[in-house]
């Protein structure tokens, strides 16, 4: 996990991240800036071609 968010730091590269936020409750976000506290899940970012 902290090998994928080293490099989309390094690339500039997006992340989907599942954390538990501050009302302790599960939460999924795309995100570039993060803390390492509390996140339970990190994977690359695909990009979703539309119909």
């Amino acid at each position: 996990m902290k090998g994928i968010l080293k490099r989309s730091i390094k690339r500039k590269e997006k992340v989907l991240m599942i954390y538990i936020n501050k009302n302790n409750q599960l939460s999924q976000q795309v995100i570039r800036a993060f803390k390492l506290d509390n996140i339970l899940s990190v994977g690359k970012l695909r990009s979703r071609v539309g119909a």
